[in-house]
């Protein structure tokens, strides 16, 4: 699996466990504090499921943007749940605040596009020099061998530096909570 599959099943993982977040939520309410032992087995089954899947986007995402997202699906959905489906009051404020939290949902997805178009740049950058050196060398035997596993090498490179800047943003990210 590439790595914009990697990231495009990643999303999708991170909208089931959004989903099950409010379903948790939901069976949560109804087990009457866990004294309602169906809905108890339930919300515990769904929590259970919804750890592991999130394993998935964290690995691949990194776990500022998986984390964020996973709570704010979380938070807008059981807020809406309990508006629509549990008649909780309903103010501009609470509307206002749903909207904030999607603008960051949103947001972190659009972040995680531009890493991955950084990592991509860097790779295409990485290929056309190796085609610039190839043609600049008089020897073509082995060249061709030898260039594909630089090109492999400077995309591997290229990942590995995506994936380390990620982890430096969120350590400063977490830094800064601090």
């Amino acid at each position: 699996m590439d790595l914009a599959q990697k990231h495009a099943v990643s999303w999708l993982f991170l909208l089931v466990c959004g989903v099950l977040e409010v379903l948790w939520a939901y069976t949560m309410k109804l087990s009457h504090g866990f004294t309602v032992p169906l809905y108890t087995a339930i919300t515990i089954a769904i929590l259970a499921a919804n750890l592991f899947l999130l394993e998935k986007p964290v690995s691949v995402l990194g776990i500022g943007v998986s984390y964020g997202v996973f709570t704010g699906l979380g938070i807008v959905g059981t807020t809406l749940v309990g508006i629509i489906g549990l008649g909780e009051s309903i103010s501009a404020l609470k509307i206002a605040s749903i909207a904030i939290l999607m603008i960051g949902v949103i947001g972190l997805k659009y972040c995680d596009s531009q890493e991955a178009k950084q990592a991509v740049a860097q790779m295409a950058n990485a290929y056309n020099e190796q085609l610039r050196q190839q043609k600049s060398q008089s020897d073509s035997g082995h060249q061709e061998a030898r260039t594909q596993t630089s090109v492999d090498g400077s995309f591997k490179e290229a990942c590995t530096q995506a994936s380390q800047t990620r982890r430096d943003n969120e350590q400063a990210q977490s830094g800064d909570a601090q």
